[in-house]
């Protein structure tokens, strides 16, 4: 595990059904940030909300936007509560994958895909509750 200022990141590396190997690094925010209780579009840091306009400088730094920048491929995930109602919680995990994909866009400056589209460097933003 590599550690960067607001971020944790986990090298995983596996093999497919055929064989082929793959390696990802997984980049995690660090508990100070949180999605805004029931928003899909704010976090916050430490308590405080963040500005939109900051949300890609602050939750990933530089040394992750350069692996992010020269990354193959990117899965934006998004998760949500178990606590409500479980469609409308899976509902806002999707948009709370979206919102992180666009963060990704911002802090590498290319246009990242949302579901419906595959081309790099974003292939999917997928949903957890």
């Amino acid at each position: 595990m590599r550690q960067t200022r607001g971020t944790l990141i986990f090298a995983i590396e596996g093999r497919d059904k055929s064989g082929r190997l793959g390696t990802f690094d997984v980049v995690v925010a660090r508990k100070q940030f949180l999605w805004v209780r029931g928003s899909s579009d704010d976090l916050e840091k430490d308590g405080r909300v963040l500005a939109r306009e900051e949300l890609a400088k602050d939750v990933l730094d530089q040394e992750v936007r350069d692996g992010l920048s020269n990354a193959h491929e990117v899965i934006a995930v998004g998760a949500a509560s178990q606590e409500g109602n479980p469609a409308e919680e899976k509902a806002r995990a999707g948009r709370r994958a979206a919102r992180t994909a666009d963060i990704v866009s911002a802090a590498i400056g290319t246009e990242v895909p949302g579901f419906d589209s595959e081309p790099w460097p974003v292939s999917r933003a997928v949903s957890h509750v």
